[in-house]
Formats: structure tokens, sequence, C-alpha cells
């Protein structure tokens, strides 16, 4: 799988967000660093549909992520630094709810779910509400 971005701007009004990013992004983990105000989260936004550039464009193993859809959703995931959840839901039950939500059957899920929990280290805790979480990791 290959994201490619091809001279990718944002601009709002005489603001130049993000000017003519190009990279290319592989499967795995990656990381954005960036003196704040530095267009991460734009960039984000953009990567996850959320919003359009202004030019340029990014594609998925040659494909056009607008144009793909629901279809390029479904490969990623996005948490904002701010963002909305239910605070009485464990762990466990938030990602299942995700998982619903990208479609996933009830084995998919829960066989993701699992992997999810054991690869940030919550296995031992997955009732826990995220005040609960909170507090174990801190």
């Amino acid at each position: 799988m290959e994201l490619t971005l091809n001279q990718v701007t944002k601009k709002f009004g005489q603001k130049t967000a993000l000017d003519s990013i190009s990279v290319t992004l592989n499967e795995g983990v990656c990381g954005i660093l960036g003196a704040n105000g530095s267009g991460k989260s734009t960039l984000m936004r953009i990567l996850a549909t959320i919003m359009r550039p202004t030019d340029g464009n990014i594609q998925l193993d040659g494909k056009d992520i607008f144009q793909l859809d629901a279809d390029y959703r479904t490969l990623i995931g996005y948490l904002p630094q701010q963002v909305g959840y239910y605070r009485n839901f464990s762990a466990e039950k938030f990602l299942h709810y995700i998982a619903s939500l990208k479609g996933l059957t009830k084995a998919q899920a829960n066989k993701k779910v699992d992997e999810m929990l054991q690869w940030v280290g919550m296995e031992q805790h997955p009732h826990r509400s995220f005040v609960d979480t909170h507090r174990i990791r801190s």
C-alpha cells in the first residue's frame, strides 16, 4: 500500500497552511512533527478526507483518495487531539463501536479489538472506563 501526496497545498483566504507538500508513505506507522500552527492538523484532516486541499492531489496506490471515498476511509484511522467520546465507554467497548462504524463483522471486530488492546498494553484492562484507563497509563 502506498499513499502519495503530490504538491498538496491548502489555503485559508490569504493564509497558506500547507505549501506544496509532496511525500510518499508506505505501510506502517508514520509520525508528523512540527511547531504549533505548522499545518499538522490541516494535513491530517485532508488525509482523513474531512477537508479537501486547495491544490494538489493524494493517491492511494495510484487512485485519488477522494474518488475512493468510503473504500479509502475503511483503511485509515484518525483520532484528533480534541475528540469527543463517551466517558462511560470502556476501551474495549469504544473499539467495538469504531469497528461497527468501519463495517467489520463481529468476528473481525473481536480479533481486531484484541490486537489493538494488546498493541497498546491494555489487554489486562479492557473493561475499564476511559477515565480509569487514563489513570492506569499516567
